[in-house]
């Protein structure tokens, strides 16, 4: 089933998974506004997920685009969500902690009367984590395969000023649609899990590489 993007290109399913490579503060938020306001109108749970003050500053341009944030949060479609309020205690990434709360979260959303569900994840925070890369390819492959249904729709935000380009290359590649500017282009270049997965012996990654 065809939903809504919020851009005029083209429409969306549920278990797309979104890459949006940001420039700029403006860029981030103006592009945001159309997908989350598209979910709202689609009758789907929206969350954001975000620093303090990108949290912030998402619920001023909600503002600024007549969606009325206050009465929304009230009926719960509308979440912003402050990543050190969802892990105080950790002070880091875990990524199955978050994985579990999709699943979770997912799980609820028909007996909640929503359409879908649709999330933002700026992913600026983990810029300065020393493990950056391995666990963000494990969690992105997790939702990848893992994750993704039916009801679900995943726009992650990447800022190009504090990702190594490496790192973002290998992100790209485990994202079946892409965000440039404000127009969405289904990516021609999604790998298989294999080629993108770093190499490592845990038990996540060989439960996934077992699966695909």
């Amino acid at each position: 089933m065809e939903i809504p993007s919020g851009f005029s290109n083209m429409s969306l399913k549920f278990g797309d998974h979104l890459c949006f490579l940001i420039e700029n503060d403006e860029e981030q938020f103006y592009t945001s506004m159309p997908f989350i306001k598209a979910g709202i109108e689609n009758n789907e749970k929206c969350i954001y997920i975000g620093d303090n003050d990108n949290c912030r500053k998402f619920g001023e341009f909600l503002e600024n685009f007549d969606i009325d944030v206050i009465d929304i949060k009230k009926t719960g479609q509308l979440i912003i969500a402050n990543y050190n309020d969802l892990f105080p205690l950790e002070g880091s990434f875990i990524p199955e902690k978050m994985l579990n709360l999709f699943k979770i979260t997912i799980e609820n959303i028909p007996d909640e009367g929503w359409q879908g569900l649709r999330i933002i994840q700026d992913m600026s925070w983990l810029a300065d984590d020393p493990q950056l890369n391995d666990k963000l390819m494990e969690y992105e492959s997790e939702l990848r395969y893992n994750i993704l249904e039916k009801s679900v729709i995943f726009l992650c935000q990447y800022d190009r000023r504090k990702f190594e380009r490496e790192t973002l290359v290998q992100i790209l590649k485990l994202h079946n649609t892409v965000i440039v500017g404000d127009t969405i282009y289904k990516n021609q270049y999604l790998a298989g899990l294999n080629e993108v997965l770093p190499i490592q012996n845990n038990e996540n990654t060989k439960k996934l590489k077992a699966q695909h």
